[in-house]
């Protein structure tokens, strides 16, 4: 379902993603109501994935292709192993509150830390379809210089400006309603928390840009630099701090990683590094 629906990316059919994704949406719905009378929540997903899945195959060609090697398998594959590796340990980082949390402080506090950052997580959802499109674009002749690096980074900041505020003001509130019994353990950590998701957010529009105008190697550098602070931090520092500590050293690593990406864009696009 995933691969297919890179060819609504690739031909710029935002239009097939959104029905898609209402298609998504009316499977969930019928696969909620399945559930009230036989208690499998496997159902939910399976409907879901399945009646967007049979709208995909009507709607694209991609899968209809056949197979072949072309003179660009070689270096396809070594960038899809490239890609996948650095997917890996963004996945890493971004479950980093179950893996590292758990085993040091145990499965409460994985509750609470999740709680207190969902609301900044949710709005981060919302800037990842702009990663696709962002993508999309990159993809045909787009010419990118520093100026425009830059101007695309001043709006991607004031989105998450604005978020945060958006976050500050509406997420006590809406924690209180969800999760009343959470309350009151998450008070002090809701403001950082979603600040360090929505920090997250921004590598995630500015990702794209470096993906596709600067060397892979770049890409990998800098998540792995990403990984090994926050095992290494959360070693020394959670222990002794806790969740709270957890929670700074989260905010910190991903400001280094924001500010890293912005310098290697920014030398790349002064041709200073090999684009």
């Amino acid at each position: 379902k995933t691969y297919l629906t890179s060819e609504y990316s690739i031909n710029k059919n935002f239009k097939g993603i959104l029905i898609s994704n209402l298609y998504l949406l009316g499977g969930y719905i019928l696969g909620s109501i399945f559930f009230l009378f036989i208690k499998n929540w496997i159902f939910i997903f399976l409907l879901g994935n399945g009646i967007s899945l049979i709208y995909i195959l009507n709607t694209t060609e991609i899968w209809k292709e056949k197979g072949g090697v072309s003179s660009y398998f070689k270096e396809t594959t070594l960038s899809i192993f490239t890609i996948s590796f650095s997917s890996l340990l963004i996945n890493l980082v971004t479950y980093a509150d179950r893996l590292i949390l758990f085993p040091l402080l145990g499965a409460s506090q994985v509750a609470i830390y999740y709680t207190a950052s969902i609301f900044g997580k949710i709005l981060a959802l919302g800037l990842s379809p702009i990663s696709s499109v962002l993508l999309s674009y990159f993809s045909k002749d787009f010419v990118m210089n520093n100026k425009k690096f830059w101007k695309m980074n001043i709006v991607n900041f004031s989105l998450c400006i604005l978020f945060f505020i958006i976050a500050y003001f509406i997420s006590e509130p809406i924690i209180k309603i969800l999760y009343p019994d959470l309350y009151f353990s998450v008070c002090g950590l809701i403001h950082i928390a979603n600040l360090t998701a929505i920090v997250n957010a921004a590598t995630i529009l500015l990702q794209p840009t470096i993906l596709r105008f600067c060397k892979l190697k770049w890409q990998i550098y800098i998540q792995i630099i990403h990984l090994i602070m926050y095992i290494t931090f959360s070693i020394l520092v959670v222990p002794k701090y806790g969740i709270l500590g957890f929670a700074y050293i989260s905010l910190g690593i991903a400001l280094v990683k924001l500010i890293l990406l912005l310098i290697v864009g920014t030398l790349s696009f002064k041709n200073k590094l090999n684009i």
